[in-house]
C-alpha cells in the first residue's frame, strides 16, 4: 500500500485537481499491481502442475524415447527387424 500523499493544499482548485488525479492513479496502479500478482501466481501454480505432470509421463513412457533412441539406423529412421515363427 502507498503511504498517504503529501497535503497539497487547498489554495489552488488546479491543485486540489491534480491531486485527485494523482490519487485515483495510484488507485489504479495498485490495483494493476494486484492483479498482476494474483495473475503471477496462477502461472507459478500451472508451471508447477505442469512440471509434475511431464515427471509422471517421463517415469511412465519414458522407456519409449529410449528404445527409439537404441533402435535409431544411420539414416535417422527406425530399424525394424521382423521376426518369425519357425524361421519362415
Amino acid at each position: 500500500m502507498v503511504s498517504p500523499l503529501p497535503d497539497c493544499g487547498q489554495a489552488e482548485p488546479s491543485q486540489q485537481e491534480l491531486r485527485e488525479q494523482l490519487e485515483d492513479a495510484v488507485r489504479v496502479a495498485e490495483r494493476f499491481t494486484r492483479r498482476y500478482d494474483s495473475l503471477l501466481r496462477e502461472f507459478q501454480q500451472d508451471m508447477l502442475n505442469t512440471s509434475g505432470l511431464l515427471d509422471q509421463l517421463n517415469r511412465q513412457f519414458g522407456w519409449v524415447s529410449r528404445l527409439a533412441n537404441y533402435s535409431m539406423g544411420p539414416d535417422g529412421f527406425l530399424q525394424v527387424t521382423t521376426v518369425s515363427p519357425g524361421g519362415v
